[in-house]
């Protein structure tokens, strides 16, 4: 007949490794449950670094073509001050007021000169920006496709995971509630210094 020490004991070992099983998956998904945030904030500063460079050149155009609105709208000032001057000049009585409208003449042609000039390099610094706009859009759809749909995955995960946790948990109940309380009580010290189990 056999030793009922023996049997106990084999019983013990035998729940002891359902619960091992039972308890190493719980550990791994509060493994992972720590470093799931980890991992999620990497993907979203990698989309965040490429949408800041897109919101940079973005800025950039914009401010530019503010730029090239008012070399425009200086110019226009200027040709209509040039016009009103070209009109006085017909009406002069003396000499100093014919040198004072050629002075004046002068100014606004250099300021229509001056802001014609400003109006191309900005329409230049454009070009170049929307080209560069092309490239920078381009890579921050590549960014978002490849890491937006893990992204999403791994926020459904964190999100799901304390359900996941406490349902692993509970098939351990069984298992720990048929093992004698001395084994039970050294396994659980052996998984405490350990910290895995």
């Amino acid at each position: 007949m056999p030793n009922p020490k023996v049997l106990r004991m084999q019983e013990d070992l035998q729940y002891l490794l359902q619960l091992s099983v039972v308890d190493k998956k719980v550990y791994e998904l509060k493994q992972t449950k720590r470093d799931l945030p980890l991992r999620i904030q990497l993907l979203k500063d990698s989309i965040g670094k490429e949408k800041a460079n897109l919101d940079r050149i973005q800025a950039q155009i914009a401010e530019t073509q503010a730029k090239i609105r008012e070399n425009q709208d200086a110019v226009a000032t200027e040709t209509q001050a040039l016009q009103d001057s070209d009109k006085r000049l017909n009406s002069i009585t003396t000499n100093r007021e014919y040198d004072a409208i050629h002075l004046e003449i002068a100014a606004h042609k250099k300021s229509i000169d001056t802001g014609n000039a400003s109006v191309l390099h900005h329409q230049q610094i454009l070009e170049n920006l929307q080209k560069d706009l092309e490239q920078v859009e381009a890579e921050y759809q590549k960014v978002r496709e490849a890491n937006e749909p893990e992204l999403q995955l791994l926020i459904e995960e964190i999100n799901g995971i304390e359900d996941r946790i406490a349902t692993e948990a509970k098939q351990g109940v069984e298992p720990r509630s048929k093992i004698g309380k001395k084994v039970l009580s050294l396994y659980d010290r052996v998984v405490q210094r350990r910290g895995t189990p």
